[in-house]
């Protein structure tokens, strides 16, 4: 559970970002993340050689996976909602009692989206040795010195999709990066 909030971040990070997917796709593979960083810009020295980009060259906002799999976790379990509520205010039943129906009403949502299966099948706190074709598939921790094999007890079994099945967006330009709309009541 330690490792809950990396995996949260890391998981939306890759969903709403798609060169931190493909760095953290490299490093699962075991390749180096450094190589495929991009180069940093030549700092510019006078303010006046600056010239703005061509409204043409402007992007327009264009529909993502990842914002389509937010708005449905909006839309059926309030889970925006809920992250940007202050819940200093509230004691911890309270916060329990709606955490449950969130967090019944995101695994729906996540079960309709994805097939997830565990990486590693036995049990936590089993020892294991994993070579150099598995390392990719683990995060190794502790006093780590030299390359695999490696020998240690599990602490996360890990998780892998295998489906993955969200909707097709079928809005506007305007709407493609709304979550959820404000209402208005009349």
């Amino acid at each position: 559970m330690m490792h809950l909030g990396t995996a949260f971040r890391a998981f939306f990070g890759t969903l709403f970002n798609d060169q931190k997917a493909a760095l953290v796709e490299e490093a699962l593979e075991g390749k180096s993340a450094a190589a495929s960083l991009p180069a940093p810009a030549a700092r510019q020295t006078s303010v006046s050689q600056a010239t703005p980009p061509a409204r043409s060259q402007v992007a327009e906002p264009s529909q993502n996976p990842a914002v389509t799999f937010l708005a449905m976790l909006q839309r059926e379990a309030r889970f925006v909602d809920f992250l940007q509520e202050d819940l200093s205010g509230f004691d911890d039943a309270q916060i329990g009692a709606v955490a449950r129906d969130i967090h019944r009403d995101c695994r729906t949502v996540v079960k309709r989206a994805f097939a997830l299966e565990r990486v590693e099948s036995r049990e936590e706190g089993s020892r294991v040795t994993i070579d150099a074709t598995q390392a990719r598939l683990w995060k190794v921790t502790g006093k780590v010195e030299g390359g695999p094999p490696f020998t240690g007890s599990i602490v996360h079994s890990g998780w892998r999709a295998t489906r993955c099945e969200l909707p097709q967006y079928a809005g506007s330009v305007e709407t493609a990066l709304l979550i959820a709309p404000a209402e208005l009541e009349v």
